[in-house]
């Protein structure tokens, strides 16, 4: 009976402690900074998985993978393009919680990793003969998800996000020695992205 007792006991105690969990996001991103990559491209979709591991109550830390994919404006140079980009990285994230009520919970997070700037377009192929130009920078990117509990282990929610990418965009990007109509001062500076969208976190049940 006593024994009985202590593993019910423990198994409440598992119940109580904070679960792993998995969070994942689709958002449509919007192209804030450098001038060039704001106005010659356009944010087709956001996103992001992560496996997050507990450390308190509120915090937890974790590993983040994350994808973007835009389209180029080809109507904005003479030049036939063709070209889209991605954008893949991955990193390290740290988040806080906040639970204002049993069902609604409020997450700040910052992710912090290394991402590529991947160009497809014809221009590089004629140039190089290779369509892909590759670029690579530090990506940081915070975030904030207002989430809806559903059920005892899944969680829904919006998403907004902005991301740093300390790469710039410019012509060479397209293996170009410039864009139309733009100055030199068009390409300086890390490119952004402000995206919104739909997220879910889906904690890892106990041992039965």
């Amino acid at each position: 009976m006593i024994a009985f007792n202590l593993t019910g006991q423990d198994r409440e105690r598992e119940k109580e402690k904070e679960r792993p969990f998995f969070k994942g996001s689709f958002q449509l991103p919007t192209t804030i900074a450098n001038h060039s990559f704001k106005t010659l491209m356009s944010g087709v979709s956001d996103v992001g998985f992560s496996f997050n591991v507990p450390v308190s109550k509120s915090m937890h830390l974790g590993i983040v993978l994350q994808h973007s994919y835009l389209t180029f404006n080809d109507l904005a140079i003479p030049e036939r393009t063709n070209a889209s980009m991605q954008i893949a990285g991955t990193g390290l994230v740290v988040g806080y919680t906040v639970s204002t009520s049993e069902k609604f919970s409020i997450e700040f997070a910052v992710n912090g990793g290394y991402s590529y700037m991947l160009t497809s377009s014809e221009t590089c192929l004629q140039s190089t003969g290779n369509k892909m130009h590759k670029k690579s920078g530090v990506s940081i990117k915070p975030d904030l998800t207002l989430f809806i509990r559903s059920s005892e282990y899944l969680s829904f929610g919006i998403v907004f996000s902005y991301q740093f990418l300390l790469s710039e965009f410019g012509p060479s990007n397209l293996c170009l020695s410039d864009f139309d109509g733009s100055f030199a001062t068009d390409y300086i500076g890390p490119s952004h992205l402000f995206s919104i969208g739909f997220g879910f976190k889906a904690n890892i049940p106990p041992k039965r």
